[in-house]
């Protein structure tokens, strides 16, 4: 088979079209700023660069921002921390919970009797033991107006609780059902809580009644005594008083003083008078004369009243009269003009 032939000027053609076309031609291009022989010499120098600022004299303008390393949560305070006691082993733990329990239990010891009550010193936490025995009741006595609350007994099969009152104290009554037992008994009451210690063994040794004495109960604070009453003020005084005595002179009973303080009127006679020489006191009003009833007080009449007018008499047939007469206030006075 034979292949076309190209013509020698075409496929000289073609490689003239395929090759690298010329470059363009070079432009001159002038810089744009003279040269340095043509700056004029009357231009301004630059000016020199600012020296540079220690950074510890650059104010802060805003706090720096905490480091990764920073964020890490603080350790909580000790004091919030609860205490954590070292590990034990079970047997270890065993023995420190007997040693406790043998620490706070508290046993019939000599002088801590009152006849056949058994008297335990109460403390928060204290566990009291209990003797009994199959054949006998034991009791406990609570303090006065104690209330019970709740009863928990630890082995109910065996042991008897029960409770009832004895006046205003509450008293329970414990009986096992057979010696070499065991238990525990709590009490709760409206005061406190009694940790009970039950243990049993045959025979006549029992604890007959067991109760408890208590701290005393701390002092109610101190009440400030009351601010004394002020003394009502006194009242004011009158005395405006006029005495007349009869034409033939005073008589020897002659008042010295008369005054009121607005209840009462005071006739005051002088300090030699004898009490049988003393003048009944009659008080003149629109029926008459009235005779008062007053009160004599060593030398002076006390009469439970205000008067305008009275007369002191003493004598029958010829009756020797003083008048006493009392003027309104000054300013009663003052007021009527």
């Amino acid at each position: 088979m034979m292949r076309p032939l190209i013509p020698a000027a075409l496929a000289a053609g073609l490689l003239t079209a395929c090759a690298t076309p010329p470059p363009p031609p070079a432009v001159s291009i002038e810089p744009p700023f003279a040269e340095a022989s043509e700056v004029p010499g009357d231009l301004p120098e630059p000016p020199l660069p600012a020296e540079p600022v220690p950074a510890e004299e650059i104010p802060a303008l805003m706090p720096e921002a905490p480091s990764t390393e920073d964020l890490s949560l603080a350790p909580e305070p000790a004091s919030l921390k609860p205490e954590r006691a070292e590990p034990v082993t079970p047997r270890e733990a065993a023995k420190i919970l007997a040693e406790a329990n043998s620490g706070a239990r508290q046993r019939a010891a000599p002088g801590a009797f009152s006849e056949a009550t058994l008297l335990y010193a109460w403390e928060p936490g204290a566990i009291y033991e209990l003797q009994t025995s199959p054949d006998f009741v034991s009791t406990l006595l609570l303090e006065p107006g104690e209330v019970l609350i709740d009863i928990a007994a630890a082995d109910t099969a065996r042991w008897s609780v029960s409770n009832t009152l004895s006046g205003d104290r509450a008293l329970l009554i414990v009986k096992p059902s057979a010696p070499k037992l065991k238990t525990n008994i709590v009490l709760v009451t409206d005061r406190r809580a009694y940790l009970i210690e039950a243990v049993s063994a045959a025979g006549e040794v029992y604890t007959a009644q067991a109760a408890w004495t208590y701290p005393a109960p701390p002092a109610p604070p101190a009440v400030p005594a009351p601010a004394p009453t002020p003394e009502p003020a006194p009242r004011p005084l009158h005395e405006d008083y006029v005495l007349k005595a009869p034409r033939k002179g005073p008589p020897p009973w002659m008042p010295e003083k008369v005054w009121d303080d607005g209840r009462r009127t005071y006739v005051q006679f002088p300090e030699d008078i004898a009490a049988s020489d003393m003048p009944p006191l009659f008080i003149r009003t629109a029926e008459g004369l009235e005779l008062v009833n007053y009160r004599i007080e060593g030398r002076r009449y006390e009469i439970d009243r205000i008067f305008t007018e009275a007369e002191l008499r003493l004598g029958r047939k010829k009756p020797v009269v003083v008048r006493i007469l009392r003027r309104p206030p000054r300013e009663t006075r003052e007021g009527g003009r």
